[in-house]
């Protein structure tokens, strides 16, 4: 493309002997252009970040590249290549906005690839330029995901039991990113006393003093660090025994008998 796209000159013919015009004519020269740039993007792999909560159908970015050649030779068009891991947009081939079409999931899929493609002269076949773009889309995380208790809800434990020593730990998991999937603990109810203490970023838990009741009922709460926060409860059941508990044990340590050798079969020995 070249800024002047005319040019009027004026051409004298002077006599060589008297150096006077003979004869004055008038040009017009205009530049027709042709396609010679093809279009072009501000950087290349171009990267955006979406949130994996947005809308389907809802724009997301808007594409652009430039083509300095003139009229339809600058004229772009845009559409949607290679797509990884599947097709989650589609773009608008005059506008060049992406769109999305399908659910973004930042724990199955944290960053999307595609390529566009941006073409010229869309009313003229032979001659077109085209320039891909690589785009890296990063699918940002919300807090779309409830703590689940994966720990026990029942526990037994000794009257004897050391105090401040940790007995049992609560665990949940929570498969948001960074502070949404953040998890602190602690007992909401069923613990009046004080009996129990819980450490609230690890979900240890021990007695602060020796159980007096014989069953606990204990209402434990989970709560992420998300913005909504996402919280659940777990009942957890602790049962005091009095005593040891453990596998069977003989009352002797070793039993003798005499069996004579004419004894019936089946006959008890001991």
């Amino acid at each position: 493309a070249d800024t002047n796209q005319e040019y009027n000159l004026k051409i004298s013919l002077n006599d060589n002997t008297f150096g006077m015009a003979r004869e004055v004519i008038r040009v017009k020269i205009i530049i027709t252009d042709v396609n010679d740039n093809p279009p072009a993007f501000r950087e290349n792999p171009l990267q955006i970040a979406v949130a994996e909560d947005s809308s389907l159908g809802s724009p997301v970015y808007t594409i652009a590249a430039q083509d300095i050649d003139n009229g339809s030779n600058g004229s772009v068009r845009y559409s949607l290549q290679e797509q990884f891991p599947t097709n989650f947009f589609r773009i608008d081939s005059l506008s060049g906005e992406l769109f999305l079409t399908q659910k973004l999931s930042y724990e199955t899929s944290p960053k999307v690839f595609l390529t566009v493609r941006a073409t010229d002269s869309p009313f003229q076949e032979s001659g077109r330029r085209t320039s891909d773009v690589a785009v890296i889309v990063s699918v940002e995380d919300v807090n779309d995901h409830t703590p689940q208790f994966v720990s026990t809800n029942k526990k037994q434990i000794q009257r004897s039991i050391d105090v401040g020593v940790a007995f049992h730990r609560l665990l949940a998991v929570d498969a948001d990113s960074d502070s949404a999937g953040e998890i602190q603990y602690r007992i909401a109810a069923g613990d009046s006393e004080g009996t129990f203490q819980l450490d609230p970023s690890t979900g240890l838990l021990a007695v602060s003093e020796r159980p007096r009741k014989n069953t606990y009922r204990l209402d434990i709460k989970a709560t992420d660090g998300g913005s909504p926060q996402r919280s659940s409860s777990q009942l957890l059941q602790v049962t005091v025994s009095d005593q040891l508990t453990g596998p069977p044990k003989f009352t002797n340590s070793v039993y003798r008998a005499e069996v004579p050798e004419n004894s019936a079969d089946r006959k008890s020995v001991v």
